[in-house]
């Protein structure tokens, strides 16, 4: 949801009455567009064109049509459909319906996945947990609440409440449904256990990467989209192994999945074969030939030998399920990667407090996708489990305190998690309840803010010497952007800073990475930091700053008492991403 674009999404008329949402405001929603006989259709253009679509700019003379927007919006310009003139309320409604269309599409894959022939696993699992409806639970309601008393659209807002509401009991529901069919806590902790003490052995991967060289030559062993030997060994014995199957048909599946991906593959480079050989040349029409045969034996021979030492491994591994819990911290949540499929199984257990943003790796090619941080409630012995697999990944995984059975909604126990989330970021919302109902700047942050004006005074002095024209607007709005001067915040709610802020971001907002000088934590233990990102609004009114840090997370709501300083990220402006945050350090003149 806080990803949604404000354009509409196609919706099917099937889908919103399957879903129970087929309600007037959405389906006899309509707007008055352009065409000009073609497929596309365009929102007229009104003043100049400047900005706007410019083949609805050639439709001036064309008169508008009232069409139905279920109807024709799939047929809708990319670039017009995010200015389709409909109401408030008939855009929130539709909104609504998005995310109740796109949730019972996410519970009937689950439920297709139950019956069916689908393999449940816990990286399944973490998907489907990722993909869940609850997430958008909050911004829905937040959503559809302003309508829920209005004259006209009240009787319908209540009905797609009433239907999101249904969605996401589903949704749970089928959640619990194949938590349940997944495999259990221990036996997958075994079996990661097993596949860690193999992989610490050397001559494991020395065996694959000789087997990938054959293949590729020596540049480049992984390539052409295969994964090596040992990983897809890896992988599909501890798939069988989880699923309940036994030493032999683990052993044939990981056989058949080795063979499907390197099953065809030719030797390109025969000086990696290793000496001696295990085949004799005779009866083969080339050296080509018996290379290839010398090859597929060899395949045959490790993937043989390395489900022989799991085997043992996992007969050694003891795993004592303990019933004592604890607090574990983990980064790049959630765990969908291909990598976190050993650690997938954590995401069963129940979530702490908030998630955060987490400066952890992210997939470039899922832009859209924020890395998180979050803390979980897990039995001791899978938290030091997943803590030992992740140990070369530093900071992945941090263990917290001990927590007694059944504690987890404690207010000690979400202060400790809270605790754990502030090593990550240290901004939380929640900290913001201890302000009060009229709160001020603190002592800190007010002579923080006496620093900062101090040093931006002198500074401008300095520089109205030789450049007369620093305070004009645009002057002092890229100045800000980079970093030459900071906006402080007034001490009293009838200063002149919001007003000048506000003017600063007319009409266009200000232009990337910027640094947020606020104090942390809750009143009594706080402290300063620097937080990087985006501003993304400014509400004079309202006195807060919506802020979106760096790496594609979503906004955080900063209220005025709480800012010290903003400015740009001068030091590193247009060479590389600057972190998360760092700690507040008093700025000094620079003349």
């Amino acid at each position: 949801m806080a990803r949604r674009r404000m354009a509409l999404t196609v919706l099917m008329r099937a889908e919103l009455s399957e879903a129970g949402v087929d309600v007037p405001a959405v389906v006899g929603a309509s707007a008055a567009l352009v065409h000009s006989g073609g497929a596309k259709w365009h929102v007229p253009v009104t003043g100049k064109a400047y900005g706007q679509c410019q083949h609805a700019a050639k439709l001036r003379t064309t008169e508008p049509q009232v069409v139905v927007l279920l109807d024709v919006l799939p047929q809708v310009c990319a670039h017009c459909v995010a200015a389709v003139p409909v109401d408030d309320g008939v855009r929130a409604l539709w909104h609504a319906c998005e995310e109740i269309v796109a949730a019972a599409r996410t519970v009937r894959g689950l439920r297709d996945a139950m019956g069916g022939k689908t393999v449940k696993t816990w990286s399944g699992y973490a998907r489907a947990l990722a993909a869940a409806a609850h997430h958008h639970d909050a911004d829905v309601r937040r959503l559809l609440k302003p309508w829920l008393v209005d004259a006209v659209l009240g009787s319908q807002a209540w009905r797609v409440l009433r239907a999101w509401t249904r969605v996401v009991e589903k949704s749970q529901a089928a959640l619990d449904d194949y938590r349940a069919a997944a495999p259990a806590a221990g036996q997958t902790a075994a079996i990661t256990g097993a596949c860690d003490a193999v992989a610490s052995a050397p001559e494991v991967h020395q065996q694959s990467r000789a087997l990938a060289r054959a293949v590729h030559g020596s540049g480049s062993p992984y390539t052409w989209g295969r994964a090596d030997v040992w990983s897809v060994v890896r992988e599909a014995w501890g798939l069988a192994r989880a699923q309940g199957q036994d030493a032999a048909a683990a052993h044939e599946f990981a056989r058949s999945k080795v063979a499907q991906l390197w099953g065809e593959a030719k030797v390109t480079d025969v000086s990696a074969l290793p000496t001696p050989a295990h085949t004799t040349p005779c009866g083969h029409s080339s050296p080509a030939s018996w290379a290839n045969a010398e090859f597929d034996h060899l395949l045959r021979e490790h993937v043989a030998a390395w489900c022989r030492l799991l085997e043992e491994a996992l007969s050694a591994t003891v795993v004592v399920e303990d019933t004592e819990e604890c607090l574990l911290l983990v980064a790049a949540w959630p765990l969908i990667a291909p990598e976190d499929r050993d650690l997938a199984y954590l995401a069963q257990w129940p979530q702490v407090g908030p998630s955060v943003p987490s400066p952890a790796r992210r997939d470039p090619y899922a832009a859209d996708r924020e890395a998180l941080a979050v803390v979980l409630s897990v039995p001791a012995f899978a938290a030091e489990q997943a803590v030992q697999h992740a140990r070369f990944d530093k900071g992945r995984l941090t263990i917290g305190p001990r927590l007694p059975v059944g504690a987890a909604a404690s207010d000690t126990v979400q202060e400790a998690a809270r605790a754990l989330l502030r090593t990550v970021y240290p901004f939380l919302a929640e900290d913001l309840a201890t302000d009060g109902r009229r709160p001020r700047p603190s002592a800190e942050v007010r002579t923080a803010r006496a620093v900062e004006r101090d040093v931006r005074e002198a500074d401008l002095a300095l520089r109205l010497v030789h450049e007369p024209d620093a305070e004009s607007k645009q002057r002092r709005r890229d100045d800000l952007e980079r970093g030459i001067w900071s906006w402080v915040p007034d001490d009293t709610a009838s200063g002149p800073a919001a007003r000048e802020l506000h003017e600063l971001c007319d009409p266009y907002g200000l232009y990337g990475d910027l640094r947020l000088r606020v104090e942390c934590g809750p009143r009594g233990t706080t402290s300063l930091k620097t937080l990087f990102g985006r501003l993304v609004v400014w509400d004079v009114g309202r006195r807060m700053l919506e802020f979106a840090p760096v790496g594609g997370h979503g906004t955080l709501t900063v209220p005025m008492h709480r800012i010290v300083a903003l400015t740009g990220d001068r030091y590193r402006r247009g060479r590389d991403e600057p972190p998360l945050w760092e700690d507040y350090e008093a700025p000094r003149r620079r003349w």
